[in-house]
């Protein structure tokens, strides 16, 4: 499948620290959406995984502000003994803002079936 929007994305956290990703976002079905951020090379700033929650805000914000949108977060990255994914959940907040992210690892073909 292949990405509805793709783009550079810049964030903050809330310490104050910018950071780069690319983002692609994909629309598999009505009311679900899965955005994967791929980690930069060259980021000199937090990566996807240490600003976890604050760039999922922002996605979330983007892309499901909707609370009746299924988002499903996915990490990328490109390692040099190859490339990995991991689904991400994260915690909410009485306030509404995310936090305590959590990783598990997927395998190519679970990554096929989340885009499919």
């Amino acid at each position: 499948m292949t990405a509805a929007e793709s783009y550079g994305m810049l964030y903050r956290t809330r310490g104050g620290y910018w950071g780069h990703c690319l983002a692609e976002v994909y629309h598999p079905a009505p009311g679900r959406v899965v955005v994967v951020l791929t980690e930069q090379h060259g980021n000199d700033g937090p990566s996807i995984t240490t600003a976890a929650a604050d760039v999922w805000t922002l996605v979330e914000a983007r892309h499901a502000p909707d609370p009746g949108v299924i988002l499903v977060r996915i990490d990328h990255w490109d390692h040099a003994t190859g490339p990995t994914w991991h689904l991400v959940a994260l915690s909410r907040r009485a306030d509404g803002t995310l936090h305590r992210p959590r990783w598990r690892r997927l395998s190519r073909a679970e990554l096929a079936v989340l885009l499919a």
